[in-house]
């Protein structure tokens, strides 16, 4: 699950306000389709397919956006955060939602009373930066992610304000990468928080970061 579930659920930005209906795990499905079409697309070899092919391949994409397109959309009430349901990251964050093509996605997990969040992903080759490794970029994002996450225990949620990570290890493409991070002090607006990935229990990265709290 990407949110917390029942009672030791831990209320953050991360969290949902209402279960997911069967609609919602259809849109999930639907997401998660698009994200495979994604994996597929990066790895055709444009020099061996016909061109029959790969142009009978974007006229069925073609259709299948107008599709898409046809559906009711959130623009009409104003976008994600004009509805509840669509608000939290992991119903449509770039890196943990899972209504959001582009996400790996990271999933989420926090229990009420424990002082270190917890997230895993698998990375496809959409991914990839150097051959069979995660890119660089996309782990740092991950990390912001892991490291706003990991304000949760303490109460005290703010925005990225500077992140230091240091790589330490390659993380390869398509292995579970293990991520935890927690809060080491609140002072006044400022949260400072650490956090890592872990692949097969050695630490690939580290990182830290401050996280501001906007004035009330």
């Amino acid at each position: 699950m990407s949110e917390l579930d029942g009672h030791n659920a831990v209320g953050h930005p991360w969290q949902r306000t209402v279960p997911a209906s069967d609609l919602r795990a259809s849109k999930h499905r639907l997401a998660a389709m698009v994200r495979a079409l994604i994996a597929e697309t990066v790895l055709v070899d444009a020099s061996r397919a016909r061109a029959e092919d790969l142009l009978a391949v974007q006229v069925a994409c073609e259709d299948l956006l107008r599709s898409v397109s046809a559906l009711p959309s959130l623009r009409s009430r104003g976008g994600h955060h004009a509805v509840a349901e669509d608000r939290p990251l992991i119903e449509r964050g770039p890196i943990s939602g899972m209504s959001n093509p582009l996400a790996p996605p990271l999933v989420m997990s926090a229990v009420s009373g424990s002082s270190v969040v917890h997230a895993t992903a698998v990375f496809g080759t959409a991914y990839e930066g150097p051959p069979n490794m995660v890119h660089g970029g996309v782990l740092l994002c991950v990390l912001d992610e892991v490291l706003a996450f990991g304000q949760i225990p303490s109460g005290a949620i703010g925005m990225t304000g500077t992140v230091t990570v240091k790589l330490i290890r390659p993380v390869p493409i398509g292995v579970r990468v293990d991520f935890e991070a927690g809060t080491e002090s609140v002072e006044e607006r400022k949260t400072r928080v650490w956090a890592r990935a872990l692949v097969d229990g050695q630490t690939a990265a580290e990182a830290t970061a401050v996280c501001i709290r906007p004035r009330r």
